[in-house]
């Protein structure tokens, strides 16, 4: 589900114009997802320009770690982001504008969510199919 939800985000980074504030920024993200359905990711924002590959970058900016779920669980508003920041789900190694960038992608995709019409409808039925198969968060 992951991987489906970070393809949907480079096809609309490709499609969108570079955000003003980001137009001159340079940035590579290790994104480390562990547990079940995880895997490691590039993110690579040149020149506000944002592209995602697999695998990891050499050397990266910044590498940020999470549990797989736990961004299944963000996607699907069992959570928010700035708990994760909050509680340490999220951990930030190096520059820390790289959680800016990921907390950027989750509230882009809840505000299309939110939008009317079929780009809203559309998204908000992919939030659905990626929070039917996300296990909710267990505490001990």
């Amino acid at each position: 589900r992951i991987p489906a939800f970070l393809g949907m985000v480079k096809l609309a980074a490709r499609r969108m114009p570079a955000p003003p504030e980001a137009r001159h920024m340079n940035l590579t993200i290790h994104l480390v997802l562990t547990g079940p359905g995880g895997g490691e990711r590039t993110l690579r924002l040149r020149d506000g320009r944002l592209d995602i590959s697999r695998g990891a970058p050499r050397p990266p900016d910044s590498t940020l770690t999470l549990r797989a779920q736990t961004l299944l669980d963000v996607l699907a508003g069992r959570t928010d982001f700035g708990t994760l920041q909050l509680t340490g789900a999220l951990r930030v190694e190096g520059d820390p504008a790289a959680q800016m960038m990921l907390g950027a992608i989750v509230t882009g995709f809840k505000t299309q969510a939110r939008a009317r019409g079929l780009r809203g409808q559309i998204t908000r039925a992919f939030g659905k199919w990626l929070g039917a198969h996300a296990q909710p968060e267990r505490t001990a």
